[in-house]
């Protein structure tokens, strides 16, 4: 095996266990994003394009073609995304992971948005923010 074979293998043992699964601490849990999810996502996408590299509203059918896109790919040796809805007690509140994902450079940006709902929480999604960054740390 190369170096980089060994460089690559490296990292997909250290995400794949992490793939269909679910991390959590007291109140806060890391799981894969469901399906029917990614219709509330559209929402807050379209609520938050000021900060987010989008230029329009997404449409119902775009949102779709990438659902079925990332459900058909996420789990491949080498996604272009790797993604996670993050919950607080019980509660869909955010989502993000590693996304444009360069595995030949072991290189990824990260990426989190929250509900634009839960303004009000702010300092406590902050707090919460922060340890879900020490969940993806790899």
């Amino acid at each position: 095996m190369t170096h980089d074979g060994l460089k690559q293998y490296v990292k997909r043992v250290q995400y794949r266990p992490w793939l269909g699964t679910q991390r959590s601490s007291k109140t806060m849990s890391l799981r894969p994003i469901k399906e029917k999810q990614f219709e509330i996502l559209r929402g807050w996408r379209n609520k938050q394009k000021d900060i987010l590299r989008q230029d329009h509203e997404l449409t119902a059918e775009e949102q779709k073609k990438y659902a079925e896109n990332y459900i058909d790919h996420h789990l491949d040796e080498h996604p272009e995304q790797i993604l996670f809805g993050v919950n607080i007690n019980r509660s869909f509140v955010a989502y993000g992971g590693f996304t444009h994902i360069n595995w030949e450079e072991g290189s990824a940006e990260i990426s989190y948005l929250r509900n634009p709902k839960d303004r009000k929480r702010q300092e406590y999604l902050h707090n919460y923010t922060i340890e879900w960054l020490t969940f993806l740390r790899v």
